[in-house]
């Protein structure tokens, strides 16, 4: 079962998006829980163009052109996730 997102944990998503980078794991799971760049920024250390080139580069990877479509992509894979998860638990009880 994937365990509570911490600011300082990121390891749950490791599975989920496996085809970025740390950096930008960082980036689209806290986006993806809805923190604002700005306090993105000052959490990872990061100047706000930077934050939006990687934004640009997971949209682009992910073939979308919108932040919703983009928030859109981490909410199902991690349902999706949280559904396998509880699946599993309730063929063991």
């Amino acid at each position: 079962m994937m365990k509570v997102f911490f600011i300082d944990d990121f390891s749950p998503y490791l599975e989920l998006f496996p085809e970025l980078s740390k950096t930008q794991l960082k980036i689209f799971v806290m986006y993806g829980h809805g923190i604002t760049p700005e306090r993105i920024t000052l959490e990872l250390n990061i100047t706000l163009n930077t934050f939006y080139s990687h934004i640009k580069y997971i949209k682009d990877k992910y073939q979308v052109d919108s932040s919703s479509e983009l928030r859109g992509i981490f909410y199902a894979r991690r349902d999706s996730h949280y559904m396998r998860s509880l699946k599993k638990l309730t063929r063991k009880i």
